[in-house]
């Protein structure tokens, strides 16, 4: 019976393990699982562990793995568990009251619990139900009084009474048997000071201690003792309880250390020795040997894991011995690629449309296409185009495909392969047979002739004349030598197996600073002889010493012991100016091979670079001074917009930003500007909100908002300052000013209101001389700055003016301009999100042509009446149009640099005569405003001296020179631009500060 029980049970826990094919954990049982925290075989709340998962009590303010580390308010800390502190006068959870009034204690609270009379039988929560014998209930519950009809005598001290006899007295008492009484235990004066936690009653008449051991129970730790209340406790003991207090330095009896710091992870936490975190044995807080997969470091006495060394710790989800992004693994953590919708412990189950999951890999890819591939099929395990051989195609990675599986017939498993007994083959015809064998038609027969004895005799021989014949038949032709080089033999069958090649290509140049790839033209890995003391490659310039250059080595695929596509590109910065172009020398130090086990065909390769663009580095310092001034000069002119904008002067806005936004494009113009002019155009940034959002670091969160996507790859100089071309990414500044505006126009009238109690109030003030109303008066004042902005706002709400809105079109035409065609031009529709995009760029494009000819037709029928207003908005028309322009030829254009800077010239030709015939202003803005689009004007038209076009080659020192005063003449046209604006502001002020200025007599009275 017993053994059927047992099989029974057995067979139940086995069918409750497969209800589900799962297996789960069972909390409980004090072995520590993948999914449980910890395990204390118990499901007691706040002892560190519940439910298998860290806890600790409510009363915890600051818990961590199951270990308290600060109590909330009215708990103090002992040996990590929260007690309540009695006589503090807040009342907690496990306490009936708490107060500090001695008198109140006495009464109704002791230890923190309602207590009743001493009279009292039955008591619950400090009200009495029951009183002794001979007492009765006061009205309020609290007392027992004694009864006035009760006849018979009252024991004092009895606990048990019955009529006047006194069956049992009080524990700290004794029965007197002679007088029927029950009496207080009393001891001499020395016994008394003997017993000071006892906190007795001297009796003056006796000379005697009365001790009640009831009324005087204290902790051993208590010195002096009264009414359960500790007034005195031993060194190192705090509080009515006399707990030892953690982190005061002092250790008592209850604590192994106490290093004064409560919380901190050291060696001593809670003042009990502390093993580090991931620590496996450690004594006295001194961790010795970590757990498997963590290193112990001395000096800091912790244990920490280390990821990437393949070794998987408590504290890392996965390890997978790299640092590649998106392979499942990154940083220890599971990670998916970004269209993964579903990671589940690094493999991807879901992905994002249109991706689709390739099983085998577990990655999101494109669905392959193989329609158009002739020769290739497509695989639904890799998503891959692969080949078929026998098919009779030859495709992909076959050299010949002869549609049957016939061994030795020129070509077997799509690979070249002669005919047996062939000892030199290439692409299936063989040149050479093995000694005995005679070729004829492309077969190696056995020459009958020779018998084995004669074979035997001449092996010898025939091997050397072989060898001879090889050599002066073959050695002098280089297309055999080329073949034999690359010749791989096994046994008796050669076949050809070209050997890997290492290449190098030229990237780009930097000014100083030169880019060259190395490749290599198979996949290739070590050879298991692999020099550790050795670089893998030794670099270096052709007759130049090394302090003239500085060369970087930057790994994009690394070799390894497996094969794959290795890639690394060099950097070559070069400190010398060089008449000639100077040669890249790059030596392979380790032995590479590819798959079949064939060497480099050659590990020294060459190659010419450009000739170094070099400057000094007192001109870099000068022209980081000259970007400095322009950044000074932006931020100036930006304030002062600022301040126009509030006091409502939108024009000076206009005027600035649009000269500020016209020279930040400047650098887009595909011209290979020297070094110090690139420098100063990085001053231009302040202008992008993109470098504000990488600062903030909020770049992120957008891409998150706006599902952006990769990045589209342009060209020229859009590609050299990583632009943007998404319309979604770029638009974020004109959504936030129209979120700004729609905000600021619901709360104008309110606004408004405001400013205009404020005038009052500020009548108010002048009359008063005190130092706040006179601080008041100020403030007010500076407010009401707004007041014409918030009136233009009033107005704009109200459509009533409209040229407020026609300027913020105006200024941000610019920008929006450049975003939409810069959209259209890199189009690449293959999702919604890239259709909506376009959409939306075609819709601004077609809605600024539309207003843009609709503002011509207005102007062209002229009327006497509103010729000023006419000849306004045919300027700001023209001006737009020009905009338009401008960059349709700076995008559409940018490989065609000719023709773009003759273009971009020809527009800024244009632009003074518009200004000149159309722009209505006084005549010394007029003055101004050709002064600043002429010197524009000048920068644009001297620029093809950057162009390197035969007789017109001006050396990179000449360029410098002419970089330096294409910087002045930015800089001027901001100066000017920037004085402009300032000037009325200081005329302004300097009328406030000399009205009604008076000449000051002395009066008589100052000598009175």
């Amino acid at each position: 019976m017993l053994i059927f029980l047992s099989q029974l049970q057995y067979q139940w826990t086995w069918l409750s393990l497969i209800i589900d094919n799962l297996c789960y954990s069972i909390c409980g049982d004090k072995i520590i699982t993948q999914d449980e925290q910890c395990d204390d075989g118990n499901f007691i709340i706040g002892d560190g562990c519940h439910l298998c998962q860290f806890n600790c009590q409510d009363s915890c303010l600051y818990c961590l793995q199951g270990i308290c580390y600060d109590c909330q308010e009215g708990y103090q800390l002992i040996q990590s568990k929260c007690y309540s502190i009695c006589g503090d006068g807040l009342q907690k959870n496990n306490e009936q009251c708490d107060i500090n009034s001695s008198l109140q204690i006495y009464q109704n609270c002791q230890s923190c619990q309602l207590t009743c009379n001493l009279n009292c039988l039955l008591c619950q929560l400090g009200i009495c139900y029951q009183c002794k014998d001979g007492y009765e209930l006061s009205s309020n519950k609290k007392y027992c009084i004694k009864s006035l009809e009760y006849s018979f005598m009252i024991i004092e001290y009895c606990h048990i009474q019955i009529g006047n006899s006194c069956i049992q007295c009080e524990d700290y008492v004794y029965f007197e048997n002679f007088e029927y009484m029950c009496n207080l235990i009393v001891a001499p004066q020395s016994l008394c000071q003997q017993q000071l936690k006892l906190s007795p009653y001297l009796d003056s008449f006796t000379n005697t201690c009365i001790i009640d051991y009831n009324m005087n129970k204290c902790p051993k730790t208590c010195k002096k003792c009264v009414h359960y209340k500790c007034l005195e406790c031993e060194f190192g003991y705090y509080g009515n309880q006399c707990m030892p207090k953690c982190g005061d330095g002092i250790i008592v009896q209850e604590e192994e250390c106490d290093d004064r710091r409560e919380y901190e992870l050291d060696t001593c936490l809670n003042c009990k020795f502390y093993c580090p975190q991931y620590c496996e044995f450690c004594a006295y807080g001194i961790c010795t040997n970590c757990i498997s997969g963590f290193y112990l470091d001395i000096v800091s006495n912790s244990c920490n894991s280390v990821c990437g060394d393949k070794i998987l710790a408590s504290d890392e989800a996965c390890d997978d011995g790299n640092d590649l992004k998106y392979d499942g693994c990154y940083q220890c953590k599971y990670q998916c690629q970004t269209e993964c919708l579903d990671c589940q412990f690094g493999q991807c189950t879901l992905c994002e449309s249109p991706l689709i999951l390739i099983q085998s890999k577990s990655i999101c890819e494109q669905l392959a296409s193989c329609e158009d591939l002739k020769g290739l099929y497509y695989d639904n395990q890799s998503n891959d185009c692969f080949t078929q051989c026998g098919d009779g195609i030859v495709a992909g990675n076959e050299y010949c495909d002869d549609k049957n599986d016939v061994p030795y017939d020129g070509c077997y498993e799509c690979k070249f392969q002669c005919t047996l007994y062939c000892q030199i083959c290439n692409q299936g015809e063989c040149f050479q047979c093995q000694n005995d064998y005679t070729l004829q038609n492309n077969q190696c027969s056995f020459n009958k002739e020779n018998d084995d004895l004669n074979l035997s005799n001449t092996e010898e021989t025939q091997n050397n004349n072989a060898s001879n014949n090889n050599n002066t038949s073959y050695g002098q032709n280089p297309e055999w030598l080329s073949l034999n080089e690359n010749m791989l033999c096994r046994g008796y069958e050669c076949v050809y197996s070209k050997k890997p090649s290492m290449k190098l290509t030229y990237k780009t140049q930097s000014f100083a600073l030169q880019y060259v790839d190395i490749t290599f033209d198979q996949e290739v890995k070590f050879s298991d002889e692999v020099q550790k003391d050795k670089n893998l490659f030794n670099i270096s310039i052709n007759d130049l010493d090394s302090q003239y250059y500085n060369i970087k080595i930057n790994s994009i695929q690394d070799i390894s012991f497996d094969l794959q596509h290795a890639q690394y590109q060099v950097q070559i910065e070069l400190f010398l100016e060089l008449q000639t172009k100077p040669v890249l020398l790059v030596q392979l130090n380790q032995e590479i091979i590819n798959g079949n086990n064939q060497s480099l065909f050659n590990s020294n390769q060459s190659i010419t670079l450009q000739t170094p663009k070099i400057m000094s580095e007192q001109l870099k310092q000068v022209s980081n001074y000259a970007q400095q001034s322009n950044k000074a000069f932006m931020i100036g002119a930006i304030s002062i917009c600022v301040i126009s904008l509030v006091s409502g002067e939108s024009s000076f806005v206009v005027e600035t930003l649009n000269l500020l936004q016209y020279q930040s494009f400047l650098r887009f113009i595909n011209v290979e500007y020297p070094e110090n002019l690139y420098i100063y155009f990085q001053a231009q940034e302040l202008l992008s909100i993109s470098s504000y959002l990488q600062l903030f670091q909020f770049d992120d969160y957008l891409n998150l908002i706006t599902r952006k996507e990769k990045q589209i790859d342009l060209n020229g100089k859009f590609q050299q300052y990583n632009v943007e071309a998404d319309l979604f990414t770029n638009i974020l500044p004109q959504l936030i000013q129209f979120l700004v505006l729609v905000t600021l126009l619901y709360f104008a009238e309110n606004l408004y209101n405001i400013l205009f109690r404020l005038i009052k109030y500020l009548r108010h003030l002048k009359n008063e001389k005190t130092s706040q109303s006179k601080i008041l008066f100020v403030m007010i004042n500076l407010i009401l700055v707004c007041k014409n902005c918030f009136k233009s706002l009033m107005k704009t709400r109200y459509l009533q003016n409209y040229d407020q809105i026609i300027q913020l079109i105006y200024v941000n035409s610019w920008d929006l301009i450049f975003k939409v065609i810069l959209q259209l031009h890199y189009i690449q529709i293959d999702n919604l999100r890239s259709f909506l995009s376009t959409f939306s760029a075609s819709l601004i494009i077609f809605a600024c042509i539309s207003i843009l000819l609709k503002s011509f037709s207005l102007c062209s029928d002229p009327q006497e009446k509103y010729f000023i207003e006419q000849l306004d908005i045919k300027f700001i028309t023209l001006d737009i149009s020009r905009t338009l322009f401008f960059h349709v030829v700076l995008i559409l254009f940018q490989e065609q640099q000719i023709l773009q800077f003759l273009l971009i010239s020809l527009s800024n030709i244009a632009q003074c005569y518009i200004i000149y015939q159309y722009k209505q202003c006084s005549y010394m803005n007029r003055i101004i405003f050709l002064t600043t689009e002429g010197v524009l004007t000048v920068f644009s038209l001297s620029q093809f001296l950057y162009f390197d076009i035969g007789q017109l080659y001006i050396s990179y020192k000449s360029k410098i020179t002419l970089g330096f005063i294409h910087m002045g003449f930015l800089i001027m046209s901001l100066g000017i631009v920037c004085v402009k604006q300032l000037f009325p502001f200081v005329k302004n002020i300097w009328k406030l500060v000399f009205k009604g200025k008076k000449v000051k007599v002395a009066s008589s009275q100052l000598f009175s």
